[in-house]
């Protein structure tokens, strides 16, 4: 699934599409953020260093047999002026084919 795909089946203009993953579970399209925007909640400061990166898992819904998923790698933060911690806003775009998947 290229860039292209991404962003006219799925309306996801802001993400770079990166590998996908074949499991038995179904395919993983994994993506990240173009431009992070690490900034902190608190405080509002943009002096945050980035700690890592976690998933958030989405279901795709299609009229295919294999499950898909999305797979979006979302980047920690920690703030140097209050010293919170937090994640990367993060938006999918409202749609009937995307879903979040617990």
């Amino acid at each position: 699934m290229t860039y292209n795909n991404l962003f006219h089946g799925f309306g996801l203009l802001e993400f770079n599409y990166i590998k996908t993953e074949y499991k038995s579970e179904g395919l993983f399209f994994l993506i990240e953020a173009k431009k992070p925007k690490l900034k902190c909640n608190k405080c509002k400061s943009k002096n945050v260093t980035s700690k890592g990166a976690g998933f958030k898992l989405f279901r795709m819904i299609s009229n295919r047999f294999r499950p898909s998923f999305i797979k979006a790698m979302v980047k920690d933060w920690e703030c140097n002026s209050c010293g919170s911690i937090g994640q990367e806003e993060f938006h999918i775009p409202k749609s009937e084919r995307i879903v979040p998947y617990l």
